[in-house]
């Protein structure tokens, strides 16, 4: 129904308050119900889908749907091919990364690839269901194209994260000394025990993650080694006097 046409229906006779006037109302009201229901569709899919969102493919993983991996001269990755995982790293910035750690870790991962994966694995591990302990190729590509890639972002991202903490003892005199402290030691932890401590959450069956790093985030490992660097750190800025600065 025009517009104009549902204004004179519905506001024609001013304040009159008889029981014409209210039938009147009444029939617009439904009227503009009717309305919205036309112009809603029946079969209405949420704008956003939490649960799509969380298992679909990390940007960050080396996955090119939309590239076609065609044999190669002594099973070499091509420029090409590893410039599209250099791209598709960069496109967007996943979770806890800060952007430098991110832009270090696509050019480090994009090479590494490269260097140490044959174009065959490369291929193999476009399957996720190929994502699983045991799986050569997949173990492969952790080992030598992530781990070696997250020892900068590890310290980047838990020096803004304990920054960026409310919770911190009121009694740390020099918050960004006392972050440094816990980074440096986090990075040096993941050095060393990272790549067990990712593969041990992600091969828990019972869980499901869209990467590796999500697996390494919500590792009880990690975390707890994370609480109990940061209580050793805290032990040397504790200050009796914080606002002081002594």
């Amino acid at each position: 129904m025009p517009r104009k046409l549902k204004r004179l229906i519905c506001f024609k006779g001013g304040g009159d308050i008889s029981a014409n006037s209210r039938i009147v109302s009444l029939l617009c009201m439904m009227l503009f119900i009717g309305v919205g229901l036309i112009t809603t569709p029946l079969h209405a899919k949420p704008v956003y889908d939490p649960n799509a969102a969380r298992f679909s493919d990390s940007n960050i993983d080396p996955i090119l749907p939309d590239l076609p991996m065609t044999p190669a001269p002594k099973d070499v990755i091509p420029n090409e091919v590893a410039t599209k995982i250099y791209d598709r790293c960069l496109s967007k910035v996943p979770p806890r990364f800060t952007p430098d750690g991110h832009q270090y870790f696509c050019t480090c991962t994009a090479a590494a690839i490269q260097g140490n994966l044959r174009l065959s694995e490369l291929r193999e591990i476009q399957n996720k269901r190929n994502w699983k302990l045991g799986n050569k190729a997949f173990e492969k590509y952790i080992h030598t194209s992530v781990i070696p890639c997250l020892d900068m972002p590890v310290n980047d991202m838990e020096y803004m994260s304990c920054i960026l903490y409310r919770g911190t003892d009121i009694r740390v005199s020099r918050v960004p000394l006392y972050c440094q402290c816990v980074s440096t030691a986090m990075s040096n932890h993941f050095t060393q025990f990272g790549e067990i401590e990712m593969m041990t959450e992600w091969g828990d069956t019972s869980k499901k993650y869209d990467s590796p790093l999500t697996a390494l985030w919500e590792s009880g490992d990690y975390n707890r080694n994370k609480d109990l660097i940061s209580e050793r750190c805290l032990a040397s800025y504790l200050s009796d006097h914080p606002f002081t600065g002594q």
